[in-house]
């Protein structure tokens, strides 16, 4: 079945798709009955939301991704920018390790006498 798009015609919606990046399955699954540019349309649309940009620039697909780029806790993300703090020191204040009670001489216990 052809598809065109923003006036440029495609050989399938699978084709059309991966020019797009986007999932064939997303597209039929989620957009069963809509026109098909209409659906891509949405998809597209909700992809560039859900871009995000950190403090110099550099753009990832998802929040998620920017707290794996700069190794903290996706969770520990969320908290701190509810949190208020601002998208840097967010990002680039390391997360706390806490020891929990555990000390070096109840770990060495020496059974032999």
């Amino acid at each position: 079945m052809q598809v065109t798009y923003k006036g440029k015609k495609y050989r399938s919606i699978s084709l059309a798709c991966d020019f797009l990046g986007i999932s064939p399955v997303t597209v039929c699954m989620r957009y069963k009955g809509v026109p098909v540019e209409q659906a891509l349309d949405r998809i597209l649309e909700n992809k560039r939301k859900n871009n995000c940009t950190d403090h110099l620039g550099y753009g990832f697909e998802s929040k998620r991704a920017m707290a794996k780029f700069y190794n903290i806790p996706y969770e520990t993300l969320l908290f701190r920018l509810k949190s208020h703090w601002d998208l840097k020191r967010a990002l680039t204040t390391p997360k706390k390790k806490y020891n929990r009670g555990k000390t070096d001489n109840a770990r060495t216990t020496d059974t032999k006498a």
